[in-house]
């Protein structure tokens, strides 16, 4: 769709318009104010500089991995216990962290209107990361020390090999026992924030870009609807007929489906949806189908929430779910696990690390006989098939097929997966109404029977509204 160099011209004015409208509002409202709290990984630093011999790149990669959890699910709601009751999870978005350069200081950020309340939820977001930090480190070496214990009890008998062997175990042993007891903590404040130290905030670029980003949506709205572009979007009732694949079932659009790692506590109908599916995917997995891709002809129609439902419904049955992030151009999956998303994918990849290095576990083995496992995307890449086609990522992906029962790769948006075809078993697609042109789906849908013919399972209609469903 070409644009003359008028309309150029008119969204431009609009775009400055709304920019200055945005200042214009900053100047009369303007009352938030900023403060900052200090946290360090290494107490005993002088002023926080990296002393010498210590490998500060490793250490900035530390820092800016603590960084990305401060917005995260479960370091929201740790902060939300030291905040008044009537504080939600909405806070986060006044939430910032980012190392201090050339230091081993974290700086977390809050705006708010009172500097009172912002030092509080400055703090409070400080000490959720330490806790949630000292928790997960405190999970880790529980996890290594029951894995060393299961090594020592396993050796059975008495050679000097075995001696040896025990010997060493010991040793790592006795090492994770004393990091559990007198390690120091991964991250520690060491300068909260006060009122006092609150300073002004005046949002200029904040309040510009909402006025700039406001007046340019309007246009292109107006513009959309001028256009016809909506009515080139398929209706759930043909979008089956367009994918041109078998309907497997379809999935509501409700609440407790857009947190399936936390909520399961679904209504009857939602939960025979998720049913019918887990039944035709462990059908198909027992013929054979292991290694499932999982794609969609667009983004947004819910691939990843779709791989995070049947892994959960999956575990309940006592199999143990491997869900691969593959859309390393825009990984996301990391909000939802409430894990570092780096290293991942990419670097297994590479080589550069080993698959137990970079696989999660999300389940409470306490509670559930199977298991969910993510293995993020990792670093974001701007041409993810280059990466997914490497041989080294191949013999990875085979490997690990002898480790779970079931493997769910979270494709990129419009991936056929040509470069993955030797690893995947099958082709789950995902459609959901609204999200992609006619177009799109039928070019979409063509490629994908040229590359992998009889291996596509079928669709899955998602977030579909209650008259959709009765309609499809």
């Amino acid at each position: 769709m070409k644009m003359s160099r008028a309309l150029l011209v008119a969204l431009l004015i609009v775009t400055v318009v709304g920019a200055g409208a945005g200042m214009l509002v900053a100047v009369l409202t303007a009352g938030e104010f900023e403060a900052r709290t200090l946290l360090t990984t290494h107490p005993d630093a002088a002023n926080g500089a990296f002393p010498v011999g210590v490998a500060a790149p490793e250490i900035a990669r530390t820092l800016e991995s603590d960084a990305q959890l401060i917005r995260i699910a479960p370091v929201v709601q740790i902060a939300l216990r030291e905040l008044p009751r009537r504080t939600d999870g909405g806070v986060r978005e006044q939430v910032d962290a980012a190392p201090v350069s050339g230091t081993f200081m974290l700086e977390v950020t809050a705006r708010e209107d009172g500097a009172e309340r912002a030092a509080a939820i400055a703090n409070a977001f400080a000490n959720a990361l330490v806790e949630y930090r000292r928790n997960w480190d405190a999970a880790r070496l529980k996890r290594a020390g029951d894995a060393v214990t299961v090594r020592l009890k396993s050796l059975d008998n008495d050679g000097p090999g075995t001696r040896e062997q025990r010997r060493s175990l010991e040793r790592r042993l006795a090492d994770i026992v004393t990091q559990e007891t007198l390690g120091e903590p991964p991250l520690a404040v060491v300068d909260g924030a006060t009122a006092a130290g609150a300073a002004r905030a005046w949002p200029w670029a904040r309040y510009g870009a909402i006025g700039a980003a406001a007046g340019l949506a309007l246009a292109i709205l107006v513009l959309a609807l001028r256009r016809g572009i909506s009515s080139r979007r398929i209706p759930p009732r043909e979008l089956a007929r367009v994918h041109d694949q078998p309907l497997l079932g379809t999935l509501p659009r409700h609440r407790s489906l857009r947190t399936p790692l936390i909520d399961d506590a679904h209504p009857i109908d939602v939960s025979a949806a998720v049913e019918q599916l887990t039944e035709h995917l462990d059908r198909r997995r027992r013929e054979g189908a292991r290694s499932v891709l999982i794609t969609s002809a667009a983004r947004f129609e819910g691939r990843s929430t779709v791989a995070l439902i049947l892994a959960r419904a999956l575990a309940s049955r006592g199999l143990h779910v491997l869900v691969v992030e593959a859309d390393l151009a825009h990984p996301k999956l990391a909000d939802a696990t409430g894990r570092p998303s780096r290293p991942g994918l990419a670097a297994l990849a590479a080589g550069t690390v080993q698959a137990d290095e970079v696989i999660h576990n999300l389940t409470d083995t306490e509670t559930e006989r199977g298991g969910v496992f993510v293995l993020h995307a990792g670093d974001r890449v701007t041409h993810p098939e280059h990466v997914l086609a490497t041989p080294e990522l191949q013999r990875r992906l085979q490997s690990l097929r002898a480790e779970f029962d079931a493997i769910l790769i979270d494709a990129p948006a419009g991936f056929v997966g040509d470069e993955l075809a030797s690893s995947v078993d099958g082709v789950l697609v995902v459609g959901r109404p609204g999200m992609a042109s006619r177009d799109s789906v039928t070019t979409f849908a063509s490629q994908l029977r040229a590359t992998h013919d009889g291996a596509v399972m079928g669709l899955v209609l998602n977030a579909l509204r209650p008259r959709a469903r009765s309609a499809s």
